[in-house]
């Protein structure tokens, strides 16, 4: 993984060299379909940002970045939507990665103005930051006990378009390929609350959807 970390970032700065840079950001939700994360977003905030870098090539391009990107679960979501009882809504987890993605898009020009675009997405990260809410609202900051692995790899798919050379939209579908937080990690004040909800997110590898806007220089 260490040498997959360093791969990208040499790719990163290879192709930053005589790309375009911009800046990205966005909403990041760990639902899988689009109702859900709406219902996501609105009850915890995750979210990335960070440097990209674009190399229009034609039908293909190669889009590099560097990001910060807080994925996450939220039992608010999901209580609503499983067996979880109302007694753990409330409990959020949420975890910052720096992650290095590098999207392989192929496209059709419209014209001068306008690019659409599908792309794959690998990424590999690693965990900078972790904060777990309770449900009487107590903060836990960079407590890593209920976390598996702090280095990360998935890929994603998605669509974009590129309008007017300088902003680009985006939606995608992420997988995590591994675990990112413990089975049967103990919460202290909230243990009771923890085995309730641990058959749930045992399997939780922050699968989601992502949406970002791009500006381009």
């Amino acid at each position: 993984m260490k040498k997959l970390l360093f791969a990208a970032v040499s790719l990163l700065f290879a192709v930053s060299l005589s790309a375009q840079p911009g800046i990205v950001a966005g909403v990041t939700s760990s639902a899988t379909d689009l109702t859900a994360a709406k219902v996501e977003i609105g009850s915890v905030t995750n979210y990335h940002f960070g440097l990209a870098f674009r190399a229009d090539l034609g039908l293909i391009g190669i889009q590099p970045a560097v990001i910060y990107n807080v994925k996450g679960q939220s039992l608010s979501a999901l209580a609503s939507a499983s067996s979880i009882s109302s007694a753990v809504k409330g409990i959020d987890f949420k975890t910052g990665f720096i992650e290095v993605p590098v999207q392989i898009q192929a496209g059709i020009h419209f014209g001068d103005m306008v690019r659409v675009f599908g792309f794959a997405e690998p990424f590999v990260g690693y965990a900078v930051s972790n904060e777990k809410k309770t449900t009487d609202k107590i903060v836990i900051k960079n407590n890593w006990d209920n976390i598996k692995n702090r280095l990360e790899y998935g890929a994603s798919l998605g669509f974009g378009a590129d309008l007017f050379r300088f902003l680009q939209v985006e939606v995608k579908y992420f997988w995590n390929f591994d675990k990112l937080y413990k089975d049967g990690t103990t919460y202290g004040s909230f243990a009771e609350a923890f085995t309730d909800i641990t058959n749930s997110i045992k399997e939780t590898k922050c699968n989601g959807i992502c949406a970002s806007v791009g500006f381009f220089f």
